[in-house]
């Protein structure tokens, strides 16, 4: 009985050979006379899907399958066909020699673009063109426990407070670190580190550290949008990376295809740049970064929302940059590696502005508050200390009435001069999210403007944050 399972099925091994001959023949008739890559794919599925090909047979046919997916230019595809030659077909070394030739070289980053103490500010836009939030980049060379790191940090304000941090290895270009905030509350916190064949990551408030194995080497999901700007500038380019996603604590495959090198206005101006796609099965992304040397980022869209580069300078730490503000005479200094986002929510009144005042790594917050109205000057007007001494006196109050726990620090109000004007200033502390915050305030009163400067941050944070808040207030010029 045996003998005749064995007789009968290689006879009709032998009887379905001509048929796979016959669809091969007919699939490259259809692919090189006929141009119809529709029909050739159809057939070489067939053959590579059947249980009676031979090893030899469905070799050469994934491999003209793959070839028909690149001339019909569907990258990805192609691309996925090769590997299975290679993968499942390694003995058939004619089809995969082919393959290895029009498969595209792995990716090894080489140039870095970036610098030491660069800086990237970009719009968050709507369909309708609203700016609704901001995201803010900054790029530093730092010494870390005796070591040199590249450290990435990407900032979003946007209704909630966003900080996601990435430390690389500047030789091997590896990830080291990431950490992630959601809004400030400790729950919404991540931090992980990559060791040998794991990611360590730890919770929020949850102590016990979760472990996440590793097959192969990954790059973070903040260093995938710094990845783009290594990529070489030709369309077509394509790469798979292994992506780690701190926020979650999963490892997903992602497609990077360079699609177009195209235009992009700004409000820097016209940039021209790569278009890549980033295919993520569940969604797609697409990042333009300039072809100039500095590959900056210039545009990222995410379906109908889209970050817009609006400010892009190299500031090194210790060095200052200057707000100015020529519609209301305000100038001040601020520190060099913060960001400074002009606050959407003022509508374009020119006798009002928000600047609002972010380091990418911190979670303490600055803003100032500039306003101009028609100045009382009969002889009952108050001075400038009443006026600003008034102001101040209605933030603690509105403090006291909406912020439950607020408390005035008694002993900080004091009066001063400042800018030609009348300087009033006050601390508190409240609670907030499970923390304890200061709010530091100095109200500036001078003739038809007032100037409110706020500082928030963590109480047990407030001695490294006040100098370089009273230096911004100090440093206030007016016209």
């Amino acid at each position: 009985m045996g003998g005749l399972i064995v007789l009968g099925t290689t006879g009709f091994a032998q009887e379905q050979a001509p048929l796979i001959s016959e669809l091969l023949e007919e699939g490259v008739y259809q692919e090189e006379a006929n141009g119809d890559l529709a029909a050739a794919i159809l057939l070489y599925r067939q053959i590579v899907e059947s249980e009676q090909v031979s090893r030899s047979k469905a070799a050469e046919a994934q491999y003209r399958l793959a070839v028909c997916y690149q001339k019909q230019g569907k990258t990805d595809l192609a691309v996925e066909s090769f590997e299975a030659l290679v993968k499942n077909y390694p003995n058939q070394t004619e089809w995969v020699d082919a393959a290895l030739v029009l498969l595209p070289e792995p990716f090894e980053p080489g140039l870095i673009p970036w610098v030491d103490g660069e800086t990237g500010v970009f719009d968050i836009r709507l369909p309708t063109g609203a700016v609704v939030g901001y995201n803010f980049y900054r790029t530093e060379l730092i010494e870390k426990e005796g070591r040199e790191l590249w450290q990435i940090t990407s900032r979003t304000l946007a209704g909630v407070d966003m900080i996601n941090t990435v430390e690389i290895d500047p030789i091997t270009q590896a990830p080291v670190y990431g950490y992630f905030s959601g809004d400030g509350s400790p729950d919404k916190q991540v931090s992980w580190w990559f060791d040998q064949g794991q990611v360590r990551s730890i919770f929020g408030e949850d102590p016990e550290e979760k472990s996440t194995p590793l097959e192969a080497p990954v790059i973070d999901n903040l260093q995938a949008q710094y990845l783009v700007r290594q990529f070489p500038i030709e369309v077509g380019f394509s790469t798979e990376q292994t992506i780690f996603v701190g926020m979650t604590g999963t490892i997903i495959p992602v497609r990077f295809t360079n699609l177009a090198i195209e235009e992009v206005e700004t409000p820097l101006g016209v940039f021209e740049c790569v278009k890549t796609e980033i295919d993520l099965d569940v969604q797609q992304q697409t990042i333009w970064t300039s072809t100039d040397a500095s590959r900056q980022l210039v545009r990222f869209q995410v379906g109908g929302v889209e970050m817009m580069v609006s400010r892009y300078e190299v500031v090194e730490p210790g060095e200052t940059q200057t707000y100015r503000n020529d519609e209301l005479g305000v100038e001040v200094d601020l520190p060099a590696d913060w960001g400074v986002f002009n606050n959407p929510g003022m509508d374009g009144n020119p006798d009002r502005a928000r600047i609002e005042v972010r380091k990418a790594d911190d979670l303490a917050s600055y803003s100032v508050t500039i306003s101009r109205k028609t100045a009382d000057e009969s002889e009952s007007a108050p001075s400038d200390a009443e006026e600003a001494r008034t102001i101040a006196e209605k933030q603690i109050k509105e403090y006291e009435r909406k912020v439950e726990g607020f408390s005035l620090n008694e002993n900080s109000f004091d009066v001063a001069a400042l800018a030609g004007g009348e300087r009033v200033s006050f601390t508190g502390e409240l609670r907030r999210k499970d923390r304890d915050r200061m709010v530091k305030k100095a109200i500036v009163k001078k003739g038809d403007l007032a100037i409110v400067f706020t500082m928030r941050c963590d109480v047990d944070e407030s001695a490294g944050h006040e100098p370089g808040f009273d230096a911004i207030v100090d440093s206030l010029r007016l016209d």
